[in-house]
């Protein structure tokens, strides 16, 4: 395959990941050469652009490919996880604790994700891992979690 064609699959796939496109990527995953984790040219993987703009399914298609690093930064020490809360993706900020990213990272102006969100979310999604490691703790399920203020599981 000639350079100039992977460097056009290699946009594809982030372009995809970046619009929600899972089949496009699905199918790019198994292109010789693609290489899932290539940054652009402002250092941000096909993740945290599927994670800044809320894509769930994304996310966690992305997370199950080998190699996978949900902590990687772009030039601006941002993660995914900094993309996902500065955006107020909610589900994507609890599916990315769970899976043992870092909170606390900081960005090159040493703020964390949370900071970074400026307080966009209608519950305290920060509790999400305190609270999942609680649960292990004291061998609750999931579904026995509830917010406070709601009836709702909450994981």
């Amino acid at each position: 395959m000639s350079e100039c064609k992977l460097v056009k699959l290699v946009l594809h796939f982030s372009v995809a990941a970046y619009r929600g496109h899972q089949e496009v990527v699905k199918q790019l995953l198994t292109t010789d050469g693609v290489d899932p984790f290539t940054k652009n040219f402002k250092g941000e993987t096909p993740l945290s652009l599927a994670a800044g703009n809320g894509h769930e399914d994304m996310v966690r298609l992305l997370l199950k490919v080998e190699g996978s690093d949900p902590d990687t930064k772009d030039f601006l020490g941002e993660t995914p996880l900094c993309w996902a809360a500065g955006n107020g993706h909610e589900t994507v900020v609890k599916l990315l604790l769970v899976t043992g990213v870092d909170p606390e990272s900081k960005d090159s102006d040493g703020r964390t994700p949370f900071v970074v969100s400026g307080r966009k979310f209608t519950r305290p999604v920060i509790l999400v891992p305190l609270i999942f490691t609680l649960s292990n703790i004291l061998h609750l399920d999931s579904s026995q979690l509830q917010w406070q203020s709601r009836s709702e599981p909450l994981l």
